[in-house]
């Protein structure tokens, strides 16, 4: 529960988001460089700014720099011969029909002609479209895009956010209050240095997507995601609330030549005079999506008593007829919702779990019964997969604790993983919710936690996946039993439902959910704890 934040309220966050893009580039290659036909090559002497290579307007949250750009000038409608490599248009001009007329082709609609192309001297139907047509050599090759200098442009971020279910003032922007106007006129974004920072070069971004040649996603072009987090415990002030930037390419890198990953678009320039003229812009670039995640999160004292009284129902299933159970669950909830209606947050929640551990302690057939109905809850909310944490030590009774025989110990702890791993093992069976268990070390409890790492590598292949650390609440859980156990007087805990007290050797074999362990000392001693122990 306090993991895993269950007793806050959750809120989507809405929002909203602003990007500016400045830079200029100037391009100025020789005709060597240029791999273009010579008439052309002085339309790509220019200098480009913003105006010329970014487009706002294609995406929501979203813009496109451009990186590299084809330019086919002078293109007016007429008639011309069908690129070769189109489908249906090589043609043989002494075996007609072979260009049907009206039928359309990629560039046009066919004319019913068959005729020479000047440019591969073959022959190709002829088309009434924009000529000549659209020229596809990039004008620096395939290696290098001609617009390189885009990965020093500057992109200013404004993120706003809103967690409407908390109220009017809950909300926040990525610019943080100690951004000044002058502090952002020159900061930069730095994933270690300055990660605040809302104004990114486009280098850095990718760079942090992995993409660390331009070109490698210059040249045809690309698509990045920039991601903002918001993960906001609310409980906290607002200032605490603060943005996460994450970085992703999300196009497919080129694998080979038929599979090029690319982003591009065409748009024209008509000639003001005359607009049966234009020039064609065949433009590659890299679309940058900005998409906004947040969550907000704060306590609310339903969730709690909700979270509380489903744990304690998993007991009231394992004993309906203890009356003395029954009364200490009415006693703990009506006492959490006390506290909370008072205080307003919950001060003592380690008092409050202690009683539910009290409750389940050295009772092996509960322990199983919680684990199974915890499978049922998580199958009742929609989940798949979870993973159970929990310390095997807490769940042990008293008198075993203080056993000064530290194999009687394990061997406790291991019945109690193997009772969890039991519930767990039958909620799967009876729901399809698969789940493992976490095994939790208890800080200031140093043998416990090598008891933990022995029983982790244990029972690896039996469900118990890794191990995890606690800290203080759990450890004021431990000194509570530990100053309870000193002022309480000795007495012979209770055993199992229709369990022996009887100390022996106990044949697993006759129980088909019992997990067992493949350690030589397990099997050794397997049973020597009597169940009355437990």
């Amino acid at each position: 529960m306090v993991w895993g934040k269950s007793y806050q309220k959750t809120s989507t966050a809405l929002s909203s988001v602003i990007t500016q893009l400045d830079g200029v580039a100037f391009t100025n290659f020789s005709d060597d460089e240029l791999k273009v036909q010579k008439e052309y090559k002085h339309l790509y002497r220019r200098i480009w700014d913003v105006a010329d290579e970014v487009f706002l307007e294609h995406e929501n949250n979203a813009f496109f720099v451009m990186t590299n750009v084809i330019i086919t000038p002078n293109q007016t409608i007429g008639h011309c011969a069908e690129n070769n490599d189109v489908c249906g248009a090589p043609c043989d001009p002494n075996a007609p029909p072979f260009c049907p007329m009206g039928e359309p082709l990629k560039h046009g609609t066919m004319t019913g002609e068959c005729i020479l192309n000047n440019s591969t001297r073959d022959y190709t139907c002829e088309i009434n479209a924009w000529c000549p047509l659209e020229n596809y050599t990039k004008p620096l090759g395939d290696r290098k895009a001609l617009l390189e200098e885009a990965e020093n442009y500057t992109v200013t971020i404004k993120n706003f956010i809103f967690f409407p279910d908390f109220g009017e003032e809950y909300h926040r922007r990525n610019v943080l209050d100690n951004y000044t106007e002058e502090v952002l006129r020159t900061c930069y974004f730095h994933p270690k240095e300055d990660r605040f920072c809302p104004n990114f070069k486009i280098a850095t971004i990718l760079q942090e997507a992995g993409i660390n040649d331009f070109n490698d996603i210059g040249v045809s072009g690309g698509s990045v995601e920039i991601r903002i987090n918001w993960n906001c415990d609310l409980d906290y002030d607002i200032k605490y609330c603060l943005p996460e930037y994450e970085f992703h390419r999300l196009d497919q890198p080129k694998v080979n030549c038929t599979n090029e990953p690319y982003w591009n678009f065409q748009y024209a320039h008509f000639d003001a005079n005359n607009d049966t003229f234009r020039t064609l812009f065949d433009v590659f670039g890299i679309k940058f999506w900005v998409n906004v995640y947040g969550e907000g999160g704060k306590l609310y004292y339903w969730n709690i008593l909700w979270t509380i009284a489903s744990q304690f129902t998993y007991i009231g299933l394992v004993s309906p007829h203890e009356e003395d159970d029954r009364n200490s669950v009415k006693q703990v909830i009506s006492s959490l919702k006390k506290k909370i209606e008072e205080q307003g947050i919950l001060q003592d929640f380690e008092e409050e779990i202690n009683k539910l551990i009290l409750i389940i302690k050295g009772n092996m057939k509960r322990i199983e019964k919680v684990a199974y109905e915890l499978c049922k809850d998580k199958w009742e909310s929609g989940v798949v997969y979870f993973e159970v944490r929990y310390c095997p030590h807490l769940l042990l009774n008293d008198t075993l604790l203080r056993s000064p025989y530290e194999w009687e110990v394990m061997e406790g702890a291991r019945e109690v993983i193997r009772a969890v791993q039991r519930g767990l093992k039958r909620g799967k069976m009876d729901f399809g919710v698969d789940s493992r268990s976490i095994l939790v070390c208890i800080r200031g409890k140093k043998k416990w936690s090598f008891d933990i790492l022995r029983l982790a590598k244990e029972f690896q292949d039996a469900g118990v996946v890794g191990i995890d650390m606690a800290k203080r609440a759990l450890f004021d859980v431990v000194q509570q039993n530990e100053s309870q156990d000193a002022s309480a007087p000795s007495r012979r805990d209770v055993n199992d439902e229709g369990a022996s007290s009887q100390r022996g050797q106990e044949n697993e074999s006759q129980d088909p959910d019992r997990i067992t362990s493949d350690s030589h000392e397990a099997s050794s001693r397997e049973g020597l704890v009597g169940s009355y122990r437990l």
